[in-house]
């Protein structure tokens, strides 16, 4: 990732010149670990994230240092990236937050919309994150979301697992009795197996791929090394029938992306997996367990996450459109290629 020449800083309105403003800094460099090393934070803040991102998405990564009185004082870290005629920026995948002491909602406003000035952003979209404190521009569009996490303070996977419902721990039994095991992946050739039960499960339900093999391979080669992410394959003779990827901040696992066969499913290896997922994060010592926002209406998919005794956390996605004019003819062709057609062409064109 190359590193920004030198820090840009916006000027904002008078009435908030003298007390905020806004830098983009090098998420590799020193000002931006310091704000890290004072603050609450999650992986999606760390500058091992910010390569993932680039490498995964081929965006550019885009740190941004609050500043009050001229000192930092909070942040965020995203990417931004061209789409169609649109620049975009994201802040962050999947969750954002703002780490440090947070502007109020019309101060981050101002801040954002003076980023987004400088560096030609159509559409800003801020996504908040269960584990920190969450502050709503004044001026986005505000979407709803609830996110669902276990707690694992207790630190003991063996009273967790006497206190899961019965119906859990019969499906865990009855995946093992049929003979599926899960282990973690250790080569790019499983990796390639883990992406293409991914690519399996969007075809089945006709949904948009969104992530690509680039980001799979960036996560395998930066996070699994430091022990900060698992790729879980759920095998039966064999074959690879389901897959769970985990990746880990300081204090919380989050359950990222999954996949399956439609032939595999009648073995449970999604119980299997998260049996085996939610065991990891506890002899890990962490606190958490996130199973990340379930999409608008996807109740069979909260069913799945609150059986495990999750606990649903509100969430928000927050975006600001700099560009409506851009923005509204993009939002157009986003939407055709989100139809049942326009997904499996896209697909279609990314295999």
């Amino acid at each position: 990732m190359q590193a920004l020449a030198q820090p840009q800083t916006m000027a904002l309105p008078a009435d908030d010149a003298a007390r905020w403003s806004v830098r983009v800094v090098d998420p590799e460099g020193a000002e931006w670990r310091a704000l890290l090393a004072s603050t609450q934070h999650t992986l999606f803040h760390e500058p091992v994230w910010a390569r993932i991102t680039q490498r995964g998405f081929g965006g550019e990564v885009c740190a941004l240092s609050f500043e009050r009185d001229g000192e930092p004082a909070a942040g965020v870290l995203g990417f931004w990236f061209r789409s169609l005629w649109a620049r975009l920026l994201q802040l962050n995948f999947p969750y954002g937050g703002i780490i440090g002491p947070p502007p109020s909602g019309g101060e981050l406003s101002r801040l954002l919309r003076a980023a987004a000035d400088d560096l030609g952003i159509a559409r800003i979209r801020l996504n908040d994150s269960p584990a920190l404190e969450s502050v709503a521009p004044t001026d986005a569009e505000h979407l709803a979301l609830r996110s669902h996490v276990l707690d694992l303070g207790c630190g003991d996977y063996d009273a967790l697992w006497k206190g899961f419902k019965s119906r859990i721990r019969r499906d865990v039994r009855k995946s093992e009795r049929a003979g599926v095991v899960a282990l973690e992946a250790s080569s790019p050739a499983e990796i390639d197996e883990f992406y293409g039960l991914y690519r399996q499960s969007m075809e089945r339900n006709r949904a948009l791929a969104k992530y690509t093999p680039a980001l799979m391979r960036a996560i395998y080669e930066e996070l699994v090394p430091l022990g900060r992410a698992a790729f879980l394959l759920a095998r039966r003779e064999g074959e690879p029938i389901a897959g769970v990827l985990v990746v880990d901040s300081p204090r919380m696992s989050h359950y990222l992306i999954g996949g399956s066969s439609s032939a595999g499913l009648q073995y449970c290896p999604n119980d299997l997996l998260l049996h085996t997922a939610i065991r990891r994060a506890v002899e890990r010592g962490l606190g958490g367990f996130d199973f990340l926002p379930s999409g608008i209406g996807d109740e069979a998919l909260e069913r799945f996450k609150t059986k495990w005794g999750a606990e649903p956390v509100p969430t928000a996605v927050h975006t600001i459109v700099t560009k409506p004019a851009a923005m509204r003819a993009w939002d157009l062709a986003y939407r055709v290629a989100e139809t049942p057609l326009g997904s499996a062409l896209v697909n279609m064109l990314r295999r």
